[in-house]
């Protein structure tokens, strides 16, 4: 499941498409249905942050999950947090690393 950017949008809405899990006809994903889910943030810099969050929570499951790990401590939280998305990324990546 990826976070996507509507197309002609101003860069606050997110879609992404996947599995309804509440919809118990379509658990098994048997036959290949799939619904498209939507967001709309009060402003591009959350739906950016929003993004990167939500990238970086879905790599950290991925690791999780391979590595058969049940439960992973909480990442340490640093009282500064950087202003560009681009060092939030750096620094969760070194976060995740140790």
């Amino acid at each position: 499941m990826c976070l996507e950017p509507v197309p002609d949008s101003d860069g606050r809405e997110l879609t992404w498409i996947k599995n309804d899990d509440d919809d118990p006809s379509t658990t098994d994903n048997h036959d290949g249905h799939y619904d498209m889910f939507a967001v709309r943030f009060k402003s591009r810099t959350i739906a950016a942050n929003f993004r990167i969050a939500f990238t970086l929570a879905r790599q950290l499951m991925m690791l999780l999950v391979h590595s058969g790990t049940a439960a992973a401590p909480a990442p340490a939280v640093s009282t500064t947090t950087p202003s560009s998305p681009s060092a939030r990324v750096k620094l969760q990546a070194q976060r995740t690393a140790q």
